[in-house]
């Protein structure tokens, strides 16, 4: 994974939205080596919003995604596919399991 430029960030009082733009890289490890075959590139585009707040002296904060995960393929080497599915396993991974985890809760945004 790579940033592909640097991330849009938007300060509100007690939100802070960042917009980052990630290309993420798939390889296969060849057997018996430690080569790696690139087999496709993926553009990956959303916003996080950061909502931030003091309470008894201590700074809290909670993390909620501003849009889904948008995917796109930007080069393949084993040809063309569909980048639906895995859009979203990783939307369903992120709103059930990775900003639950974050943020301390067992719920959905």
């Amino acid at each position: 994974m790579s940033p592909e430029s640097a991330p849009f960030l938007m300060f509100t009082p007690g939100n802070v939205t960042c917009v980052p733009v990630m290309n993420i890289q798939a390889f296969a490890l060849l057997p018996n080596s430690s080569n790696r075959k690139p087999l496709f590139q993926l553009r990956a585009r959303t916003d996080i919003s950061a909502t931030i707040s003091v309470s008894s002296g201590r700074v809290l904060g909670s993390l909620t995604p501003g849009s889904k995960l948008k995917l796109e393929l930007k080069h393949s080497n084993i040809g063309f596919f569909d980048v639906q599915l895995l859009e979203s396993i990783f939307n369903y991974y992120a709103s059930y399991i990775i900003y639950p985890s974050l943020n301390g809760k067992n719920s959905c945004y």
